[in-house]
């Protein structure tokens, strides 16, 4: 099966999520990376997807 995983939250910027006792973003990412691995080691096709700044809420790409 083909999976795509996106991480959800920039690093910086527009978009970054919530930030205070726990950094938001950082924290979906630890999550988004061990969901991907866990998906590959049970044989799945899987896209890792991230975006590390935005100035907006559109137009960025994902890297991957």
């Amino acid at each position: 099966m083909k999976i795509a995983v996106a991480a959800g939250h920039t690093l910086s910027g527009t978009g970054s999520g919530a930030v205070g006792f726990l950094n938001e973003s950082k924290e979906v990412r630890k999550i988004a990376v061990k969901t991907a691995d866990l998906l590959k080691s049970a044989g799945h096709e899987v896209l890792y997807l991230q975006i590390d700044k935005a100035d907006s809420y559109k137009g960025e790409n994902y890297k991957n």
